[in-house]
C-alpha cells in the first residue's frame, strides 16, 4: 500500500496534508474490509469541510480503484486458470466507443490528474470539444429519459444506448489516457468472448458483448454504499442520483464548476 500511495503524494506537499491523503486513500481501501459506514463517514465528515470541497473525495475513489484492481486481478487468473480466454488485450478500444456513465468523484480523480499533466490536458480538451458537437443532439435527451427510468421505471425510447458510438475523448491512437484513474465502468469491463472485438450477429456493435466483472462479486454492492456515503458528505440523498457522461463531468470539474458538477448527476 505505501509504494501506491507515496506516488501520489507530491513532494512539496504539507506533512498535515501527507496525512489527510494516506487517511483517505486507506478509508478507500478499509472500507471494503470492515463495511463500517460509522467509522467511513466520520472519515471523510474530517476532511469534507464544506460542499465545494470535491478534492479529499479522489483519494478515497483512488483507494476503493485499488481495492477492486486486485479483486480484478484474482478473478482474471481465475478465469484463465479454468481455460476460459480473455480478449482484453492493449490497443483494442472496442468498448471505448459507447456510452461511459460515471460520477462526480471519479470525474474529479481524473481532472485532478489531468490538471497536472498538461499535454493529456490539452488532448483531452481538443477532443472534448469534438464529442461535445458530435453527441450534444443526443445528450441533450439523456437527463430526460434517466429520470423517467428511474422515477417511474419507463423506458421511453427517447435515448438509446446503442446509437452512441462516439469514440471516447480520453481515447488517443487506441490507447486509454486514463488508464491509472479510468472509472470503475471500465475498469470492471472484461471480454470473454471473441464477439466482442468481431460481433458475429446482426445488429451488434463492438465492444458491447463484454461484462462488468465486479457485478458477479460483492464489491459492487459495497462501493455503491460508499458512494452513497460520499453523497451523504455532499448533503445529497443518493437515491436521487444517477449516473451521468464522464467527459461531462470531468470538464465540469476541469472549469472549477463543482455545483454543475455534482448537479449533473442529480434527479430533478
Amino acid at each position: 500500500m505505501s509504494g501506491v500511495i507515496t506516488a501520489e503524494i507530491r513532494c512539496d506537499t504539507p506533512p498535515n496534508e501527507h496525512h489527510a491523503v494516506f487517511s483517505l486513500y486507506s478509508a478507500g481501501i478499509q472500507f471494503f474490509i470492515t463495511a463500517s459506514p460509522q467509522e467511513f463517514s466520520r472519515t471523510i465528515a474530517r476532511f469534507v469541510k464544506d460542499r465545494g470541497d470535491i478534492l479529499p473525495t479522489t483519494h478515497v475513489i483512488h483507494g476503493s480503484h485499488t481495492f477492486f484492481d486486485s479483486i480484478h486481478t484474482l478473478l482474471t487468473e481465475q478465469i484463465a486458470s479454468s481455460g476460459r480466454s480473455i480478449y482484453c488485450t492493449t490497443g483494442c478500444s472496442a468498448c471505448c466507443k459507447q456510452v461511459i456513465l460515471s460520477n462526480p468523484f471519479e470525474a474529479a480523480l481524473i481532472g485532478f490528474n489531468l490538471a497536472r499533466d498538461k499535454e493529456k490536458l490539452e488532448r483531452f480538451l481538443e477532443r472534448y470539444a469534438g464529442w461535445d458537437a458530435e453527441t450534444k443532439a443526443m445528450r441533450s435527451r439523456f437527463p430526460g429519459w434517466a429520470a423517467r427510468r428511474a422515477l417511474h421505471g419507463v423506458d421511453d425510447g427517447s435515448f438509446d444506448q446503442m446509437e452512441f458510438t462516439a469514440h471516447c475523448p480520453f481515447l488517443a491512437d487506441d490507447l486509454c489516457q486514463i488508464y491509472p484513474w479510468r472509472p470503475y465502468g471500465c475498469r470492471s469491463y472484461l471480454a470473454l468472448s471473441e464477439s466482442c472485438i468481431r460481433p458475429r450477429e446482426p445488429g451488434q456493435r463492438p465492444g458491447r458483448q463484454g461484462m462488468g466483472i465486479g457485478m458477479s462479486t460483492s464489491f459492487h454492492q459495497r462501493r455503491q454504499q460508499l458512494l452513497g456515503l460520499l453523497w451523504q458528505a455532499f448533503g445529497v440523498d443518493p437515491a436521487k442520483t444517477r449516473g451521468h457522461f464522464l467527459p461531462d463531468l470531468v470538464k465540469h470539474f476541469l472549469d472549477g464548476d463543482i455545483a454543475g458538477l455534482l448537479a449533473r448527476c442529480r434527479l430533478p
